[in-house]
């Protein structure tokens, strides 16, 4: 995604906040229930709120005795920045950017309306195939994903509906193009 498409999204993003004061807002440095937000920053009546979210990915290892012929070290495997909005309790925004061998990558960039148990979004997103791909990579039991999750589709620009009752969620959509192409 060109750099003007992402500004642009962003402006989008940031619609409606305009008009309010500094002293409309709460700030707090909460980890969000433990999802990795660093900054949550929204309104005092809850109508608006911005997430920042920073993610590293390091990899490790050492070796007691070093019988072998791996060696000790780390590796920085990738970071992602993710800035997501809710505007007026029905809408809400995100966007992903990964950072990964030295490429830049947009994984996220999605626009959504609620409404009660109803959801409606638009843009690039996981489509909704299976749990394992959709669950997000700061919930996952081990490093990687299984060898399954290589036949579910990854993120498409597309739309998609979905509706969740107690003990359980249905969704469906319709799917393009990755955002790259």
């Amino acid at each position: 995604m060109p750099n003007r498409a992402i500004t642009s999204f962003l402006l989008i993003l940031m619609l409606g906040t305009g008009a309010m004061g500094a002293e409309d807002f709460t700030q707090s440095a909460a980890a969000d229930g433990g999802h990795g937000t660093l900054l949550l920053v929204g309104s005092k009546d809850s109508s608006l709120a911005w997430r920042f979210d920073i993610r590293v990915f390091l990899d490790a290892a050492f070796y007691a005795q070093n019988k072998n012929e791996l060696s000790n070290g780390a590796e920085l495997r990738k970071g992602r920045f993710a800035v997501g909005a809710r505007l007026f309790r029905t809408w809400s925004a995100e966007l992903d950017i990964d950072f990964a061998d030295n490429q830049t990558d947009v994984e996220d960039a999605w626009i959504s309306w609620r409404s009660g148990a109803t959801s409606i979004k638009a843009g690039n997103f996981k489509e909704p195939f299976c749990l394992e791909e959709v669950t997000s990579s700061r919930n996952t039991t081990f490093m990687e994903r299984s060898l399954a999750s290589a036949l579910a589709p990854g993120r498409h620009l597309g739309l998609a509906v979905s509706r969740h009752g107690r003990q359980w969620f249905a969704a469906s959509g319709v799917f393009g193009r990755e955002v790259d192409d």
